[in-house]
């Protein structure tokens, strides 16, 4: 179950995100004319979206319209809650509707580890991360293996004759490898293309992009992101040497590129590949490249970051919490071991007067799954709200409880549970019926005074005889003919 709730999250994440790549999809439209470097800084609200689980609020926040809070969406089936649970746990008082038997389960205080999985479809998920990386781990151990023949040229940069195409490898001390075959004129446009790409910290955009791809995989809006993604950050980087050696390199720059064009993207974290992608729409736009003038870069890089900003921030709650019943629904829970939801719910609970909340335990050991909500009050207030008569409030508690945590299945308003309920249902019963035959019993509460009444009527029933006991305490021997006989 904890899996599941992390799959839970990463589902919430994917769908907010969904909006986001639709929105950049669409801006990348309006700016196709606007230089690659701004619409790939468009994709770092996607990224944002797909790795961070929480955000602040905004007015400008532009998923007002689409957005969702995240906790609002549930994919799993829900768990079915019966009439039946809910009967037998609001009417403990009635006879004829059997209770599960609780008497030996033990009250925990802290909740035991919950199961990590309990969900087919966090499964899948797990599968198919699992397939992916296994995929890009094994395709880098094998080009590594191609790679033991490279030699050292300059600084960071290798030469090796098994190569195709040039790359950027690494994190943290990247390495860029060049085809051995390469002219002079091709090895300084690549260069100054792959060292773009380390200066923009690219070698690491992509293995982080890689790995969120891992994670939503599920996702065909996070799969067509991570492949246009990677096509502007290889435009951005086309059009920063075109604006470094100017307009007269284009044509011999494209050659280059269509030599050692990969002819096909790469599914991975590494490397970063000169030659990857669509060449033909790489080509095109280097030879349409022109240099913006600067009013347009400066309205450009305003509305970029005004519109990142605006994806990334969360929708301000127009309909906040206000009423009672919305106040509870935001805290609804699949699971009665989710501590502080359970709690978040009971301090939001009416209770009657006199009765002072005194905190909860929850048995989630084995089943039935029971909550106990305890309390503080004098021996008066707890005897009259014993009676069924007096305990609606706390039957509309326990349906609230019920319709908010799907899988409890028992809930008890007590203080030390059931049994020390029942101990203070007997002693109203012997004061009021059998207290002038006055059996010596004492005790602090209501459980244990009607133990040391039983052991000394038991105690009297065979020192005197069923004839003397029935003449002598008639009161007493029916109570204790009914305890017995049930």
């Amino acid at each position: 179950m904890v899996l599941d709730g992390i799959f839970l999250q990463v589902l919430n994440m994917s769908y907010t995100a969904g909006y986001v790549i639709l929105f950049i999809l669409l801006a990348r439209l309006v700016l196709g004319k606007a230089p690659k470097r701004f619409t790939y800084a468009l994709w770092s609200a996607a990224l944002f979206r797909l790795i961070c689980p929480w955000s602040f609020e905004s007015i400008f926040s532009l998923l007002a319209i689409g957005g969702r809070a995240a906790e609002q969406y549930h994919p799993f089936p829900e768990q079915h809650m019966t009439l039946e649970t809910v009967r037998n746990s609001i009417a403990t008082n009635r006879t004829d509707i059997a209770s599960p038997n609780i008497s030996n389960m033990p009250a925990v205080s802290n909740v035991p580890p919950e199961p990590l999985l309990d969900n087919i479809f966090t499964l899948l998920w797990l599968i198919g991360m699992a397939v992916l990386l296994i995929y890009s781990v094994t395709m880098l151990l094998k080009l590594k293996k191609q790679l033991k023949d490279a030699v050292h040229d300059t600084g960071n940069v290798y030469l090796s004759e098994h190569l195709s195409t040039p790359f950027v490898m690494g994190v943290i001390r990247p390495k860029i490898y060049l085809p051995k075959s390469l002219s002079e004129t091709e090895k300084r446009y690549i260069l100054l293309h792959e060292r773009t790409h380390i200066r923009q910290l690219d070698h690491v955009v992509k293995p982080v992009s890689f790995l969120v791809l891992c994670i939503h995989w599920f996702n065909p809006l996070v799969w067509l992101a991570f492949f246009l993604s990677g096509r502007d950050m290889e435009m951005a980087c086309d059009e920063a040497v075109i604006r470094k050696l100017g307009n007269d390199v284009k044509k011999e720059y494209s050659a280059s590129l269509l030599s050692l064009s990969t002819g096909r993207p790469i599914v991975g974290g590494s490397p970063l590949a000169f030659g990857e992608g669509d060449a033909k729409i790489r080509i095109k736009n280097i030879l349409g490249y022109k240099k913006p003038a600067f009013w347009v870069m400066a309205i450009s890089l305003i509305t970029i970051i005004a519109v990142c900003a605006g994806l990334a921030l969360n929708p301000k709650s127009a309909d906040e919490p206000s009423g009672y019943a919305d106040k509870l629904w935001q805290h609804r829970t699949a699971y009665l071991g989710d501590n502080a939801a359970v709690g978040n719910i009971i301090s939001l609970l009416e209770f009657p007067k006199g009765i002072v909340y005194d905190g909860f335990e929850l048995h989630t050991a084995q089943r039935p799954y029971m909550l106990t909500v305890n309390f503080k009050t004098d021996t008066q207030m707890r005897n009259f709200y014993t009676g069924a008569q007096n305990e609606k409030l706390f039957q509309i508690n326990a349906c609230i409880l019920f319709s908010l945590i799907e899988n409890a299945e028992y809930i008890t308003f007590s203080k030390g549970g059931q049994t020390g309920l029942k101990g203070q249902i007997m002693r109203v019963v012997m004061d009021n019926l059998i207290g002038d035959e006055k059996i010596p019993a004492t005790a602090d509460n209501g459980q244990e005074y009607f133990d040391a009444w039983r052991e000394h009527g038991e105690q009297k029933l065979l020192s005197l005889g069923e004839d003397a006991m029935r003449e002598d305490y008639p009161k007493s021997y029916l109570m204790l003919t009914m305890l017995s006989g049930a």
